[in-house]
């Protein structure tokens, strides 16, 4: 997968896809939820920029060892919505 949508990347990260994220030079503002969650989950070698261009080898990410990020990010993210649930 190609993207440059938070929502993109999100559901790459949840169907275990390998992916690859650009930023976009114009939205400054949307780059930084791709660029938080990719920090977070330990995946900004997916980046496509200079650096991709260099490299010709590129590993797949092993979504083994992401999980656990993962889930702890979910779980935050759960506790948030619910400690400011409305009504």
């Amino acid at each position: 997968v190609l993207t440059s949508s938070f929502h993109g990347m999100a559901l790459s990260i949840v169907l275990e896809k390998q992916f690859f994220y650009d930023l976009d030079i114009k939205k400054q503002n949307n780059n930084s939820r791709l660029e938080t969650l990719a920090e977070v989950l330990d995946l900004e070698s997916q980046k496509i920029d200079d650096a991709y261009f260099a490299s010709q080898a590129r590993e797949k990410i092993n979504y083994q060892q992401l999980h656990p990020k993962f889930e702890k990010l979910k779980e935050k993210s759960l506790s948030f919505l619910i400690d400011h649930k409305q009504g």
